[in-house]
């Protein structure tokens, strides 16, 4: 009798873990159909709203080091985290094929960097400059349903 209700429950369990695999993996396509729905239009070379208004880059950093000063040479080295942000009306996302998808931001891998608009940001006066990076390119990109992106 132990041996058949042990038995039960593996298979309940056997069955729930591929339900919810299966519905996970319903999802991963979904948003990554949403995703490949978005491209077939979308020239990244052209700035969102093109021909209209000029689009707000909203930028925050933090001073993560400052030094050392080199008052004789007028130099200084620091270490900065910046975060930019836009809205991109053409990303917008709420339904595929009139179906319901997603309404929460997607966090996505810093390939998507290569399909998409990304402001030109510069700093002056600058005598180097450099991104970290390890293994991967060390960014944050995360849309939201209104096509605003957080790009760190």
């Amino acid at each position: 009798m132990l041996q058949i209700l042990v038995s039960f429950y593996f298979v309940l369990f056997l069955s729930t873990v591929e339900f919810s695999t299966g519905r996970e993996m319903s999802q991963r396509l979904t948003v990554s159909r949403m995703l490949d729905k978005m491209f077939p239009n979308y020239d990244k070379t052209l700035r969102p709203q093109f021909g209209g208004p000029a689009v707000e880059v909203g930028v925050t950093s933090n001073v993560d080091s400052l030094g050392p000063i080199d008052e004789v040479n007028m130099n200084f080295r620091i270490d900065l985290s910046f975060r930019q942000y836009w809205r991109d009306e053409r990303l917008k996302f709420t339904a595929v094929e009139g179906q319901p998808v997603y309404n929460k931001p997607l966090t996505l891998s810093h390939d998507f960097l290569k399909r998409i608009w990304v402001p030109d940001t510069y700093f002056p006066d600058s005598l180097s400059a450099s991104k970290q990076e390890v293994m991967v390119p060390n960014v944050l990109i995360r849309l939201s349903p209104d096509g605003s992106i957080l790009y760190r």
